[in-house]
């Protein structure tokens, strides 16, 4: 054995587990409340961290500006991360082992969890009766992919691109942004889509935070249009009942329009936006259950099948008030 790989095997899990901590939060005093302990003992296991492997880890530029990791502690932090997800695989494997039934984790958003998890959990539940599904739902897909990384989740839900980490994917299906409208709207029912110039003169309701949306916004302000955005709402019901209610149009991703809603449209529009691509993503250095293959599996066939014609047909029975 070297010197070197000697002197490392003085590293701690909890050692990793502080530096992680820190590089996360940009801060000390801030890892110390996550990790419950005081800034000080934070420090001093960042400096005996910084001591074995003979390298400054943190750019430290005082005061209550945030640290940053050297190019060292970058190197570092990719080992952490694999290390602490792999010991979180590990707990979670046994932990099931322990309870004598497997348990998959699997984190959701909310057009998702509507449309695509239900029959997903039947099928599966049918043909994978000795493993249980908890799920997450989370508003934001950022989250879902942090929980990923830190081993709380086996499996998320997310769309294209990825956060940037660790992640493999499998694509399931795409998801184009639609205009509803209400059913008396002069834009119901037309047989040719809205241009963009005819979009900015209609006010429009969607997302607090939507990538695509955005991504239009920056297209038609390249062009001199501006788009009138109002009421943000993160609720995919609450969207729709405005629409309903004659507040205005709503952009939505296909799986949020939910045929419940009467008095509601679909208008086509030119939209210069690719569709999202749904994905199921999971932590690439931790090897998935047979379980989790399991669940992929089904959630493939389950998307395909809402894919494109059956998509196309959903929204028909929409805008025909079914």
């Amino acid at each position: 054995m070297s010197r070197g790989l000697d002197r490392w095997l003085g590293v701690e899990l909890r050692h990793l587990q502080t530096f992680y901590a820190v590089a996360r939060a940009e801060s000390f005093s801030q890892a110390a409340l996550k990790l419950g302990y005081t800034q000080s003992a934070v420090s001093h296991q960042i400096a005996a961290l910084e001591r074995i492997v003979g390298a400054r880890l943190f750019d430290r530029p005082g005061g209550r500006r945030p640290v940053s990791l050297t190019e060292h502690g970058r190197l570092l932090l990719r080992h952490a991360d694999r290390i602490l997800a792999t010991l979180s695989a590990a707990e979670a494997q046994m932990q099931t082992l322990l309870q004598g039934e497997e348990r998959l984790r699997v984190g959701v958003f909310q057009s998702v969890g509507v449309r695509v998890v239900p029959p997903v959990l039947k099928y599966f539940s049918a043909r994978v009766p000795q493993t249980v599904i908890d799920l997450t739902e989370r508003p934001w897909e950022a989250d879902l992919l942090s929980e990923i990384e830190t081993g709380e989740l086996d499996l998320t839900f997310a769309s294209l691109p990825l956060e940037e980490g660790p992640f493999q994917f499998v694509e399931l299906m795409s998801d184009p942004l639609v205009l509803l409208v209400h059913a008396d709207s002069e834009l119901a029912g037309r047989e040719s889509p809205l241009t963009l110039e005819e979009l900015a003169q209609f006010p429009i309701m969607t997302y607090q935070r939507c990538r695509r949306v955005a991504q239009l916004r920056e297209e038609m302000q390249s062009r001199g249009l501006r788009l009138q955005l109002l009421h943000p709402s993160d609720d995919n019901s609450t969207l729709q009942a405005m629409v309903a209610a004659g507040m205005g149009a709503a952009f939505l991703p296909r799986l949020a329009v939910e045929a419940a809603h009467l008095g509601v449209s679909v208008a086509e529009v030119a939209l210069p936006v690719a569709p999202r691509v749904v994905v199921l993503a999971w932590h690439q250095d931790r090897t998935l259950t047979a379980a989790g293959k399991r669940f992929i599996s089904i959630t493939s066939r389950v998307c395909v099948g809402m894919d494109d014609e059956n998509g196309r047909a959903k929204l028909a029975a929409v805008s025909a008030g079914c």
